[in-house]
C-alpha cells in the first residue's frame, strides 16, 4: 500500500484536527517537528563521525563486535516496532477498501486516531534507531548494510510488506542504490587482492550482481546465495535477527529524514 493512499484518508484527518485544536494543534506540530530534528541532529552527527550512508565500505567479513553492536540497536527498537506497528495496523483496513468506498464516520475517526499516533510513533522511532546508533558506535551506512543483508538478502523479508509501502512507488530504489554502491566498493577491493588470497574466492560473482541489480530496481542481492564471508558472519545470529524483525516497518527502516524548510521533513 502506498503512503498516497494512506494520507488521503490518514493525512487528511491529521489536518482537520489540528486545525480544529488551534493552538494546541501548533504546540503539537512543534514538538514533532522538534523530534524529528533532534533525530536530524543526530544523524547529521553519525555522518560526520562514520561517513555517509551512500559512502559506506563494507568489510569482507562481518565481525562478532559489529555484529552485536547491530543486535544492540535493534533490541532498543522492539518497543517503537511494537507501539508504531499498531498505530500502522489500521492503514492494511484502508488498503481493503473497494476504490470509491466512503467510509463511516466511525472508520474515519479511527482513521484519524491512528493518524495522530502514527505520526509521533515515527518521530519516536527515528530518534531512538539514530540515538541507538550513536551509542554502539555505528554509522547508518553499516547498519544499512547489515540489515539488508541480514533481513532481506539471506533471511529472504520482503522489502515492501509495510502497510505504508508499495513496490510500485519506487520507495526503496534509494535503497538498492546505495547498496550497488556497497558491492562495487567491495569488489574494488577483492579485485585488488593479491591472486590466489582466499578472501578473493566470490570476486567473479560480483559484477553480475551489481548488474542484476541495476537492471531490475525490485531485485534483492545474493538471491542465489550469499558470498561465503558474509554468510559466515551472519549464521551464529540468525536466531536473534529472525527475532529482532519488524515486518511492519521494514519499508521505512533504512530511511533518512532531512529537514527541507523550517515546518517540513522529508524521509527517503
Amino acid at each position: 500500500m502506498s503512503w498516497k493512499k494512506g494520507c488521503l484518508l490518514g493525512c487528511g484527518g491529521m489536518i482537520l484536527i489540528v486545525t480544529l485544536l488551534g493552538g494546541a494543534g501548533f504546540f503539537w506540530s512543534k514538538k514533532l517537528l522538534d523530534e524529528f530534528g533532534e533525530a536530524i541532529e543526530v544523524r547529521q552527527e553519525l555522518d560526520e563521525q562514520f561517513g555517509s550512508q551512500d559512502a559506506y565500505s563494507p568489510p569482507i567479513h562481518i565481525s562478532a563486535d559489529r555484529m552485536e553492536a547491530f543486535l544492540a540497536v535493534r533490541e532498543e527498537l522492539r518497543h517503537q516496532c511494537a507501539e508504531l506497528g499498531a498505530a500502522l495496523a489500521i492503514f492494511n483496513e484502508i488498503d481493503q477498501y473497494e476504490e470509491g468506498y466512503k467510509p463511516s464516520p466511525g472508520e474515519i475517526w479511527r482513521i484519524v486516531k491512528g493518524s495522530l499516533t502514527m505520526v509521533p510513533g515515527m518521530a519516536s522511532y527515528f530518534d531512538v534507531r539514530n540515538a541507538s546508533l550513536a551509542a554502539a558506535e555505528m554509522g547508518l551506512g553499516e547498519y544499512t548494510y547489515i540489515y539488508y543483508m541480514a533481513y532481506f538478502a539471506w533471511l529472504g523479508h520482503d522489502p515492501y510488506q509495510g502497510p505504508l509501502s508499495d513496490e510500485d512507488d519506487g520507495s526503496f530504489d534509494r535503497i538498492g542504490e546505495v547498496i550497488i554502491g556497497m558491492l562495487q566498493r567491495q569488489s574494488d577491493e577483492l579485485a585488488a587482492l593479491p591472486p590466489g588470497d582466499p578472501r578473493g574466492v566470490d570476486l567473479e560473482r560480483y559484477q553480475p550482481e551489481i548488474l542484476a541489480m541495476r537492471g531490475d530496481r525490485s531485485h534483492i542481492a545474493w538471491q542465489n546465495g550469499l558470498p561465503a564471508a558474509l554468510e559466515e558472519s551472519l549464521r551464529p545470529y540468525r536466531e536473534r535477527l529472525e527475532s529482532s524483525f519488524c515486518p511492519e516497518l521494514a519499508s521505512m527502516a533504512l530511511s533518512r529524514n532531512r529537514r527541507t524548510s523550517a515546518v517540513s521533513i522529508e524521509s527517503d
